[in-house]
């Protein structure tokens, strides 16, 4: 199969942004996205933990090769893993044909930016970094309402998820290039300024007029007020209520509670600092809110797995 397109991944932790992103990209003809696909994510990421497991389980010396190690070579299962999550890219590129950008936005391959790159040696990755404070109160709000099959509930969990995202989509920049950071908070003050670099650090031919058009037609108040429109440049068909919220940085400081705000930037501090956001509260000691989350997250590790036993001998 000739790949005749080259793809792009948009990563960052949920609710950073990433959306948006691909909104603005969405609206040049030679860009071909959807809707999150959630490829390695959702369904490669089973394949990859199963073959680690055969080959890395503790129970690998005494059991053997098993399942899929039986038959396939390190490289043929990377190959099996390529071929899947190229039909998918195919796909998407069907929507758009003749597109030469294939643009797959799902937040969450920033956990799998590694191996994407082994699969797609040539892979763009456009990760998009927002204040984790502002990022957390959006994960909040989501696990509140309509995102509360998967979002965070509290403030350290979100914390956490933020630093983990950060993390695993920088460690595919390198000198070779291929990796661009691009900042909400820039993003929002210069919008047509900041669409323009991501353009043409893409190679895409565009004119000023198209920056001014696409930012115009995804402006955040239109998104948030006719999501569910036809008319508006979304890759699905809709978005839940309050997908699209206010949008402004600095919004945490109505959001979060003090304590939460030194939640975050205790658990993302060198990292947030790095990364141009000031902490708003002196370091000190370690929240105690913490320490107790992660013993009773080992409480209830321990009894889920007793259960779990018990469960055999019923």
């Amino acid at each position: 199969m000739t790949q005749t397109f080259r793809p792009l991944f948009i990563v960052g932790c949920p609710r950073s942004g990433t959306t948006w992103v691909q909104l603005l990209l969405s609206r040049h003809p030679a860009v071909a996205t959807a809707p999150e696909t959630q490829i390695f994510a959702y369904y490669l990421d089973h394949f990859l933990r199963q073959w680690r497991h055969e080959h890395e389980g503790p129970g690998r010396k005494q059991q053997g090769t098993a399942g899929l190690s039986r038959l396939l070579s390190q490289e043929e299962f990377e190959d099996l893993c390529r071929v899947s999550a190229r039909l998918v890219l195919d796909k998407i590129q069907a929507g758009r044909p003749g597109a030469e950008l294939v643009v797959e936005k799902s937040p969450r391959h920033a956990l799998h930016a590694e191996f994407i790159r082994r699969l797609f040696p040539g892979a763009r990755f456009l990760h998009v970094v927002r204040d984790p404070r502002d990022t957390v109160a959006s994960l909040l709000a989501a696990g509140r309402g309509w995102g509360s099959g998967w979002a965070p509930r509290n403030a350290i969990e979100a914390a956490r998820l933020w630093r983990e995202h950060m993390e695993a989509a920088r460690r595919v920049a390198t000198p070779a290039g291929g990796y661009r950071e691009v900042r909400y908070e820039d993003l929002v003050a210069e919008p047509v300024a900041q669409l323009r670099g991501m353009v043409d650090w893409l190679g895409l031919d565009a004119d000023a007029r198209f920056c001014d058009d696409a930012v115009a037609a995804c402006d955040i108040n239109r998104l948030r007020d006719g999501a569910n429109g036809k008319d508006m440049p979304l890759p699905g068909e809709k978005s839940p209520r309050e997908f699209f919220r206010k949008g402004a940085p600095g919004g945490w400081r109505g959001e979060l509670s003090r304590a939460d705000v030194r939640i975050v930037e205790q658990l993302c501090g060198p990292l947030m600092q790095e990364l141009g956001y000031a902490p708003a509260t002196s370091g000190g000691r370690r929240p105690l809110r913490i320490p107790v989350h992660d013993a009773l997250c080992r409480v209830r590790e321990a009894v889920d797995w007793q259960l779990q036993r018990l469960s055999y001998h019923i």
